[in-house]
């Protein structure tokens, strides 16, 4: 786990030295300065986890410079310490955002355990704000979660500190793997924060990521932490990242090779640990040869790479995602798949992955009341196959017509087709025909055809 970083910032060298040496011992990264100018310096330069701040500077109130500082890093726990402490400096530094106010002298090992306490609260604090980023679940998946191809090759990934390049098509749960990556590394207890890349513009993405400062730009009323600094000390996943500008991507690279970012109108760099796991379902050696995609950020990315099969190849672990797809819906109880309704899963192309395999799942469940789900309770809710089916059923019809059969009649007679393939259910042959239900209600009026379903 990455050391804490604490900022001391006294003008007394004695006091700093010591505390210093004492920080130093117990496992932080420890920047002593001596004054205002050098605190808001240092502090725009990297991301602190802790300050520890004297309230008379030769330059400013300590205080004032906790406003300041909190501009800087919202994150960041702050503790003043004065030789003459009142109650109303107290209330004010705690009013300016410092999360304790101590009067000297102050024994190291109190102040050791108070910063601790705090730190514990800043990293729940950013896996809070991670979780809102993301808008997922925090529920860790398990190992059974993956592919058995992978399994071996992501438990290597989890333990080494490298970033970590995913691929796969759409729906193949390169997501999954991430959290998984996350939850069973070295910073699982911090915060994973994820950024899905499609659809954005580049000024979007690049206030998202590396957050802005106020004025940047009309409508930045307030300075803003970026998600590389949300995710400090843990790990970032980005999703679609080929979707990136060319711009945007040269910052990625920099925060890759240097762990270093800058916010939009900043004049500063500053520093971060991040471990980064990047995805794409697109071809990234191609985007290379077209000039898509920089060379050096695809190398820099795949410091491992992991390619995610598709559920097509995976049919052998079709009966264990289905339990596992029953388990996440908490439906393991009410239902179960038969021997015949696994192997229609078997059988069908899965177009869309791991993804369209629990929103079938999801559905028969929905409309099948009966504990044991068949082929036949199946079949309506698996598209490919159902399409196939509907156009057997139809091909006679449309390749040798009786003669004289208007439009209307060729019509009526392939919805009594599909009508019978979905088992007179109206929902499922709508969507099937690509129609409204509405409209196909009127259909069965118009051809005296009776509603089923």
């Amino acid at each position: 786990m990455t050391q804490p970083a604490l900022l001391l910032v006294d003008d007394d060298a004695v006091i700093g030295w010591a505390l210093s040496d004492y920080f130093t011992r117990e496992g932080y990264q420890v920047e002593q300065v001596s004054d205002c100018a050098s605190a808001r310096a240092a502090a725009a330069a990297r991301v602190f986890d802790l300050a520890v701040v004297d309230h008379n500077l030769p330059d400013g109130d300590g205080v004032d410079l906790v406003r300041r500082l909190r501009e800087l890093s919202p994150h960041l726990g702050i503790v003043v310490v004065t030789g003459a402490g009142s109650i109303d400096l107290a209330v004010r530094a705690m009013r300016e955002g410092a999360n304790n106010f101590l009067t000297k002298p102050v024994e190291l090992p109190a102040l050791a355990l108070l910063l601790s306490r705090i730190l514990d609260e800043r990293r729940n604090e950013r896996v809070v704000a991670s979780t809102r980023a993301r808008r997922v679940s925090l529920r860790p998946p398990a190992d059974d979660g993956l592919p058995r191809a992978i399994q071996a090759l992501a438990h290597r990934a989890a333990e080494v500190a490298v970033s970590v390049l995913v691929l796969g098509e759409t729906g193949t749960g390169k997501g999954v793997l991430a959290r998984w990556l996350h939850d069973h590394g070295a910073q699982r207890d911090e915060a994973l924060v994820e950024l899905n890349c499609a659809g954005l513009s580049r000024e979007l993405v690049e206030s998202e990521l590396f957050g802005h400062e106020r004025g940047a730009f009309t409508g930045a009323a307030a300075a803003k932490p970026g998600l590389f600094e949300i995710a400090h000390r843990g790990t970032m996943f980005l999703d679609e990242v080929a979707e990136l500008d060319l711009v945007v991507q040269a910052k990625l690279l920099k925060v890759i090779e240097d762990q270093r970012f800058r916010r939009i109108g900043a004049t500063v760099d500053r520093q971060v640990s991040v471990r980064l796991i990047a995805a794409t379902s697109r071809d990234l050696d191609q985007m290379v040869e077209r000039g898509e995609f920089r060379r050096d950020l695809y190398f820099r990315l795949a410091g491992v790479v992991i390619d995610m099969p598709p559920l097509r190849e995976r049919a052998d672990e079709l009966p264990r995602l289905v339990e596992r797809v029953l388990d996440d819906l908490d439906l393991r109880r009410a239902h179960q798949f038969a021997p015949d309704a696994l192997a229609l899963l078997a059988e069908h192309s899965w177009p869309g992955n791991v993804r369209e395999l629990r929103n079938v799942i999801e559905r028969v469940c929905l409309f099948t009341r009966r504990p044991l789900i068949e082929a036949a309770d199946l079949a309506p809710h698996l598209r490919s196959l159902r399409r196939s089916a509907t156009m057997a059923a139809v091909t006679p019809a449309v390749a040798e017509p009786p003669a004289r059969q208007t439009l209307a009649e060729l019509e009526r007679a392939h919805i009594v087709a599909v009508l019978a393939q979905a088992q007179g259910r109206v929902d499922v042959a709508a969507e099937w025909l690509g129609i409204p239900r509405s409209t196909l209600y009127e259909r069965l009026r118009r051809y005296g055809l009776a509603k089923r379903g």
